[in-house]
């Protein structure tokens, strides 16, 4: 009879999925950022988006096989599955935040959030709109909590540049005071409002 080493192979398991997760964290920066809730039964799932809207969505199946080849000594088959595991956590990484895409671009027209600058190029004023256009919730101490502006690598300074206007117009800082004063009215309103669960 052939040794069985359970202990072994639970926690050589858990070690891999650990690094897997910290692979594709790593991989999917806004994504990653996202609350997570684990499932562990049925095929769809309902939520109520902030227009009352509920919607119903079957899971994502989302596979590949992994192949080692038998005759492989030890150290070459961790060294395999340990780049067969990146690969694949990148690969996920990638499909989740190309299915995010879609989704926030399908949603947000829905909605009527969605901003098409028609290839023009990023400014405060057209930030500024989208804000104006979408629901900000407050912590604690009544300060706002701003979505995440994800762009290429290659516009990160462009975006820097133009949020530095703020420093020199008060006319922006002033239509950007606005916003947060009606935002601030806007979720006060929407958390004295909500329901509550049983």
């Amino acid at each position: 009879m052939l040794p069985d080493y359970p202990s072994l192979k639970d926690r050589m398991m858990k070690e891999r999925v650990a690094a897997f997760e910290r692979e594709m964290n790593a991989s999917m920066p806004i994504v990653s950022k996202f609350k997570k809730i684990r499932f562990h039964e049925g095929h769809a799932y309902s939520l109520e988006r902030t227009d009352g809207v509920i919607e119903t969505q079957e899971f994502l199946t989302i596979k590949e096989p992994v192949v080692i080849s038998a005759q492989l000594d030890f150290d070459q088959t961790v060294s395999q599955v340990n780049q067969r595991m990146t690969s694949l956590a990148q690969d996920m990484a990638t499909h989740m935040e190309r299915v995010f895409a879609s989704n926030f671009e399908r949603v947000t027209a829905e909605v009527g959030n969605a901003i098409n600058a028609n290839g023009a190029p990023f400014t405060l004023e057209l930030y500024l709109d989208a804000l104006d256009r979408i629901d900000v919730e407050f912590d604690s101490f009544g300060f706002p909590i701003w979505p995440i502006l994800s762009g290429h690598p290659a516009t990160l300074e462009a975006l820097r540049r133009e949020f530095e206007r703020f420093r020199s117009s008060s006319q922006l800082r002033d239509r950007a005071e606005a916003i947060v004063r009606k935002k601030r009215e806007e979720w006060r309103v929407r958390e004295s409002s909500r329901r509550l669960v049983n």
